[in-house]
């Protein structure tokens, strides 16, 4: 992670020196020293060079309106995908594809489509 500055929309704490990693994960930002004791394991680093890191804001493939509507349809893609009521195996090429696609409107009941 790298950055000038890092922002943290807190109005306690809009801006911060350093940023606490765990496991690909932020889980921490604040003073160097503090989150060295806090998150013991995780690497914390402070070595910012041009960049901002800041938050994300709306995560809008989780969003809970828009989760709402998508978790239940089924997915063909070229990924697997473990979401929270459903594994996503991969999908790979034409063939595969319309195979997949074709299963799913068998097993759809006729109102679903």
């Amino acid at each position: 992670m790298s950055g000038a500055t890092v922002i943290t929309m807190e109005k306690g704490n809009p801006r911060v020196e350093a940023v606490a990693i765990k496991e690909s994960k932020i889980v921490g930002v604040g003073n160097l020293k503090l989150l060295k004791r806090q998150f013991k394991g995780a690497e914390v680093v402070n070595h910012f060079t041009e960049k901002v890191i800041m938050p994300g804001f709306i995560e809008n493939h989780i969003h809970p309106s828009l989760a709402a509507i998508l978790l239940p349809m089924d997915f063909i893609t070229p990924f697997e995908w473990d979401l929270p009521n459903q594994q996503v195996t991969d999908t790979h090429g034409r063939d595969a594809f319309l195979k997949k696609l074709t299963d799913n409107v068998k097993n759809s009941k006729k109102d679903e489509w």
